[in-house]
């Protein structure tokens, strides 16, 4: 899936796609991370040639926010940029 980071913090647990048991927790996790990933398709710092990461938290599934970060605050205004134009 790109160079896009993703963490998924869950009250107070990190939960990692990969390995999580919860089929329904990894389907939730699956679709954010691709619904970001063609967001960002292509996008990476003109400076550091880095992407974006995401950090995914709530006290649960239902409850999530989405923060943006990145190697310096150029990407993450432009990520931001791309996240609102869609």
């Amino acid at each position: 899936m790109s160079g896009i980071h993703f963490a998924f913090l869950i009250g107070g647990e990190e939960i990692n796609p990969e390995t999580a048991e919860d089929p329904v927790q990894v389907d939730i996790m699956e679709q954010i991370m691709n619904n970001i990933t063609v967001r960002m398709e292509g996008l990476v710092c003109p400076e550091h040639q880095q992407a974006p990461r995401f950090l995914c938290s709530g006290d649960s599934f239902d409850d999530l926010s989405i923060e943006v970060h990145g190697c310096c605050e150029q990407l993450v205004e432009l990520t931001r940029q791309r996240m609102e134009s869609l």
